[in-house]
Parts: C-alpha cells; structure tokens; sequence
C-alpha cells in the first residue's frame, strides 16, 4: 500500500512504471516543494531507497522540452565528472517524468551563502565554459530564451512588453496599476536605455561568436541547490540548459529576484568570474551594456503573474492556492524595485 500525500499526479501507471524500473515496490511517496513548471515528489521503496520523480508541464504554450532538456544535460555532465548534479536515472516521454537521485541535503538560505560557496559555483560555471568543447556539446540547443545579440535582448524585452500591454486594464485594480507602471515608469526606461545600447561601439546587430558562447542551465543560482552534510553544494534544475551569452549568465546571478545576496558577496561573484573567464576583458565590456537589458528583462520576468500561459505552469506545479490579485500587487513593487536597478546601472555600473 503506497502512502501518498498530494501526490495525486502520480497516477496508478506511473507508479508501475517506477516500480517496474526501479524492480521494488513503492512504499511512500511525498510531495516536494518543485519549480513552477513541475511537481518534484520523493518516493521510498519498499528496499528503503529513495528516489526523486519528476513530472514536468507541457503545454500548447510552451513548446520547450524540459524533460529531454534537463535529462541530457546531467547525463551529459556526469559522464564528463561534474557530479555536483543530480544523478538522471530513468526518462519517460510518454508521461512526461523521470527519476533522479535522491540528493540528501536541505535549501540554502541567502544569509547563509558564503565566500566559499560563491567560489564553488564559480568553480561550476567555469566547468561548463570548459566543456562547450566537448564534440557532444554541439547537441545543445540554446538555453532558454538565450540572446547573443544587444538586438536580441531588446527583442526579448518589447516581446515580453506586449503581451503584458494586452491585459485589460478595466479587469482588476491590479491590471490598472500595471499599465500605468508600463506606461509612466518602464517603457520611457526601455527607451533611454535602447538609445545607449544603439550607440555601443560593439553594433546592436552583430552575434557573438561560437568560442565566445558558454554552457549554462540559465536559471541557476543558489536558489537552485542544495546543500549537504558534508557542506558541499549540489546544483538541481536544468531543464532551461543550453548555450548562452556568458555576459547573460553573469547577471542573471547578479540580478536574480530568488536570492537576495550582500553587494560585498556579488562583488565577489563579479570580480572572480571576471579574473578566471576566458576572453574576460570581452565579457567586462559586455556585461556592462547587457546589465540593464537584463533587469528590464527580470522586471518583465516578474509580471509574469499577468500572463495567462504563466498561471497554467503555476496551477500544473500546485501553487494554485493564491489570491491571484493580491500577487500580481506584490509582484509590481518587485518589478518597480528592479527597474530602478536598470536605471541605475544604466547610469554607472554598480560592479567594479
């Protein structure tokens, strides 16, 4: 008898599946707290092992598969010794899940980040700058939304931007508040800042080159690991893997809503990645341009409350119990904050 706890996606074929693979019955299955695009549960066997099975979202919407993204992706890093990741164990389109290992360990707090943890994900992300020479990187697609022209980010952006100005603003107070925040605050910003970039001596058009392109799971971060007893750090949740803008990946870091790190320790972050990444003095000069397209891009990222696609992902992975309003609220004083980074940093880099 299976003892389950709001795990009623794990359906009676899926828990076959699992147990046919895994040659052991189920003894227990419990929720995880996952992403907003899957339900994370932590299954027993009846042998006392654990296991993780994910079930990830697909959509007519999103086209995205996260399944195969992030199934590859760790295959692909532990088979070339990066075993700070889950190990993959099991796939299965048809049903759209799979089984990892079950990593023993517990979240990490902002707080708690340290010197050495930074540097241990430095560590990471440098690992997979190496490996983008590995021949079997050339299977990646590009990372989620990944951009290698100054264009490409302001595309990005003013895509995002219109489907939040199709809202109706008479539906709710908060749809009001949203188009007044795009109209008086965030496009005459987006514009000031698409002025700058025009004139950047490196050319809005122009791709970076393939040596100039990384490896990244793109939404990383110390929100996205896991910490364990012996203090070391294991990164989870790949299914955004693929090639990127190294510039992009840096401040996606810097600018990611999910951690709230001191200035010192993103300093830090800055200064290392810059001292240790090829073609560093590219990447300085890069990221200074990309930085504020980046927050305006969070600042859209952050409204996603709005769109309708949005809350599909949100209902799939169980966080439908919300005052909807009340978060779209929430989530313009977040978006107000960020923008006022871009600004900023369109003003003076805050990193030096």
């Amino acid at each position: 008898m299976v003892k389950s706890m709001n795990s009623q996606l794990l359906n009676h074929t899926i828990i076959d599946i699992i147990q046919d693979y895994l040659k052991s019955n189920l003894k227990s299955i419990f929720s995880i707290s996952g992403g907003k695009n899957s339900n994370v549960y932590g299954i027993t066997c009846s042998d006392n092992n654990d296991y993780i099975v994910k079930l990830y979202f697909s959509h007519e919407f999103d086209k995205r598969d996260r399944l195969k993204t992030e199934f590859f992706a760790l295959q692909f890093l532990r088979s070339n010794h990066v075993f700070n990741v889950p190990m993959p164990l099991y796939k299965n389109e048809k049903f759209s899940f799979a089984i990892f290992e079950f990593i023993k360990g517990n979240k990490i707090k902002s707080e708690n980040v340290s010197h050495s943890d930074v540097d241990l994900l430095i560590d990471f992300l440098l690992n997979l700058n190496r490996l983008k020479y590995n021949k079997n990187a050339l299977q990646f697609n590009n990372a989620s939304e990944a951009c290698f022209s100054i264009k490409g980010f302001i595309t990005n952006i003013q895509e995002r931007l219109e489907r939040l100005k199709q809202m109706d603003k008479k539906q709710s107070k908060s749809n009001e508040m949203l188009y007044l925040y795009l109209r008086n605050k965030f496009i005459p910003a987006l514009t000031k800042i698409k002025q700058c970039c025009y004139s950047s001596k490196y050319g809005c058009d122009s791709d970076i080159s393939i040596h100039q392109k990384t490896l990244s799971p793109s939404d990383y971060g110390f929100h996205n690991a896991l910490r364990l007893p012996n203090n070391q750090i294991k990164f989870i949740d790949f299914e955004y893997f693929g090639w990127d803008d190294p510039a992009k990946m840096v401040c996606d870091f810097l600018l990611h809503p999910a951690m709230d790190l001191s200035f010192e320790l993103k300093q830090y972050f800055y200064n290392r990645i810059i001292d240790n990444f090829e073609n560093s003095n590219f990447l300085k000069d890069r990221i200074v341009i990309v930085y504020p397209l980046i927050a305006l891009k969070w600042c859209m990222i952050l409204l996603n409350e709005f769109v309708p696609e949005h809350l599909l992902r949100r209902n799939f992975a169980g966080h439908c119990k919300i005052n909807i309003e009340h978060k779209q609220k929430e989530q313009l004083i977040k978006a107000e904050m960020m923008l006022t980074k871009a600004i900023e940093a369109y003003e003076e880099f805050p990193f030096k």
